[in-house]
């Protein structure tokens, strides 16, 4: 009897029917290890949409719910689960088997009551499937249900190619980074898997395939600086009977900037810098790439470095001159930037030679020297008795060449080397009938620069010869007589004082004298007489008048007695001059001297 003419909900009892199923049911147990349905090799010949139940009395066959998606359903997803609701109406365990004519099946043994199902993938647009159900009760005496239901899949025409979002960086974006993470969102409308390509101009690439919707990325490295990019996405959906899309995007990396120069040390056109200094600059590059740089002066000193980083930059200087313009020229590379370079600049001026200072140590200002030897200060003027070594003293910062010593404008001396002193010890030295004389010292550094100082001073004409012959010494201090030879000192108004070697001749108006010998001292005045007597050998101090400046009133010593014309008045004395006496009359004459200089004859 053929299983395609049994009707709906009629038992078949027959005993060849019921091995035909406990065959079937073994060899499905003892070849795969599960129940499968018994199918047949053509499934128009399994039965159609009506059921076939095999149900002996007392036990039923298991009952099929309604299936999802439902008998004969259209425009259904290519990939869905397929399910239905099977039940044991005894709850006894049940084999099942679902199988779909793509192929793709599920099977289940010693099941209970529920819904079965079977995961479909892969399929065709527009094609009707067919699934094949079986389920079998063992406890029931492998009493069984068979049904087969269709759907149909949806058209191609639905299925759309990927869909590309906004890229990241921006498609013509600018300034971008070297190392980047270059991504863009890929969505398949229907959310059919798909293989993806991403790939950049300079040959970087990532791809995929069977991927999901999201966002698929390339990572991007050792770009160069302004360059522009181009990136090539492409999408392809295979179930979309390979359905693509295709774009391409561009992007720009940044500019690389050159090194960047700071605020130099000492200041770009800063004076008054020392001779030894450090000229320093900050370099900085503002991608902070390494670079090299250089730091060159006018006067050939230079500095230099290779790939280094930020920073201060330094060239130590030595040696330079005073009052000198330098300029220091300073460049910077960065060779990642394709030689992008800084070049500036600077400069400095030292500061001015200090000037050169001459200072007359000796004899000092308003001071009395007796023999060399300093005795004691006074109120104005210096006073020299006898011989004095003059000491200069020189500083400055060159080399000094010389230092010349002048006495009343004539060159003395010239010395070259440290200490610079000049022994002034004339036998007999006249200037006019002054004791004035002017100690000039000049110095001279190795460049030509010259200082100088001066110092006016009263030098008692003193020789020692006298004294030589005589035999005897003297010793003295101003304002105190103790000789031991013949000498007269004049006090008074003289009209045409004269001078050589060894005489002395004036024509006395009103005078005061005073002789002093070994054996006899005496003194007197004297006036309207022409005198005379030995050389000068005391200070003068003296004020002169007249057209010719020769009417003088003063005071002055020389040696030996005074001789006058016969037949004048001369009132003789046995009494000195007093200490007093003199000393008013010095002061009266330093006045006359101040007034004097004030308004001249």
């Amino acid at each position: 009897m053929s299983l395609k003419n049994i009707g709906k909900n009629k038992v078949y009892n027959g005993k060849r029917f019921m091995d035909k199923i406990i065959v079937a049911y073994l060899i499905s147990v003892f070849t795969i290890g599960t129940v499968l349905p018994i199918v047949p090799s053509d499934p128009a010949s399994f039965y159609s949409l009506s059921s076939q139940e095999q149900a002996p009395s007392g036990n039923q066959p298991p009952v099929f719910g309604t299936p999802t998606p439902a008998n004969g359903s259209v425009n259904n997803p290519i990939s869905l689960t397929w399910n239905i609701s099977i039940s044991d109406p005894e709850s006894n365990q049940l084999l099942w088997t679902i199988q779909c004519s793509n192929g793709q099946k599920n099977i289940g043994c010693g099941q209970t009551n529920g819904t079965k199902s079977l995961s479909l993938s892969g399929l065709a647009f527009s094609t009707t499937y067919k699934v094949w159900v079986n389920a079998t009760d063992p406890t029931g005496s492998g009493l069984y249900t068979r049904r087969w239901y269709t759907f149909t899949t949806k058209t191609n025409l639905v299925n759309n190619p990927p869909m590309f979002g906004a890229s990241s960086p921006a498609n013509g974006s600018t300034g971008n980074l070297l190392s980047l993470s270059w991504s863009i969102p890929i969505n398949d409308p229907e959310g059919d898997q798909f293989s993806w390509s991403i790939q950049c101009s300079n040959g970087q690439t990532n791809n995929a395939t069977g991927a999901s919707n999201g966002t698929k990325s390339l990572s991007l490295s050792g770009l160069a600086f302004s360059t522009t990019y181009k990136v090539w996405v492409n999408a392809t959906d295979p179930t979309g009977s390979n359905q693509y899309t295709r774009r391409w995007y561009t992007f720009t990396t940044r500019e690389n900037s050159p090194p960047v120069f700071g605020i130099s040390s000492p200041a770009n056109g800063s004076t008054g810098n020392l001779l030894s200094l450090s000229w320093s600059i900050p370099i900085n590059d503002p991608e902070g790439n390494t670079f090299s740089w250089t730091i060159q002066c006018s006067n050939r000193q230079v500095n230099s470095g290779t790939g280094d980083i930020n920073g201060t930059k330094s060239l130590s200087l030595s040696g330079l001159a005073y009052s000198t313009i330098y300029k220091v020229w300073v460049n910077a590379t960065d060779p990642t930037g394709s030689g992008l370079y800084t070049r500036k600049w600077y400069t400095f001026t030292t500061k001015q030679l200090p000037p050169m200072k001459v200072i007359i140590t000796k004899p000092l200002e308003n001071t009395l020297y007796i023999q060399n030897q300093q005795r004691r200060s006074l109120s104005t003027d210096t006073i020299i008795y006898g011989p004095i070594t003059i000491i200069a003293n020189v500083t400055s910062e060159i080399s000094i060449a010389r230092v010349e010593f002048y006495i009343d404008g004539r060159l003395k001396d010239n010395i070259t080397t440290a200490p610079y002193t000049y022994l002034w010890n004339p036998i007999i030295q006249f200037h006019g009938f002054s004791l004035k004389h002017t100690i000039k010292v000049i110095a001279y550094d190795i460049l030509g620069n010259h200082a100088s100082a001066e110092l006016n001073v009263t030098k008692w004409r003193f020789h020692p010869l006298p004294f030589i012959i005589a035999g005897v010494g003297v010793a003295s201090t101003f304002g105190i007589a103790s000789t031991f030879f013949k000498h007269t000192t004049v006090t008074g108004l003289f009209f045409d004082v004269q001078q050589s070697r060894v005489t002395t001749s004036f024509y006395a108006l009103r005078i005061h004298y005073w002789t002093t010998g070994l054996f006899k001292n005496f003194g007197g005045a004297i006036n309207f007489k022409s005198c005379t007597g030995g050389a000068i050998i005391g200070p003068i101090l003296s004020l002169r008048t007249g057209s010719r400046h020769n009417i003088m009133y003063g005071t002055f010593t020389f040696l030996g007695d005074i001789q006058y014309t016969s037949g004048s008045f001369r009132q003789k004395t046995t009494t000195p001059l007093s200490t007093t006496t003199l000393r008013d009359m010095f002061q009266n004459l330093k006045l006359l001297k101040q007034q004097n200089s004030r308004k001249p004859c």
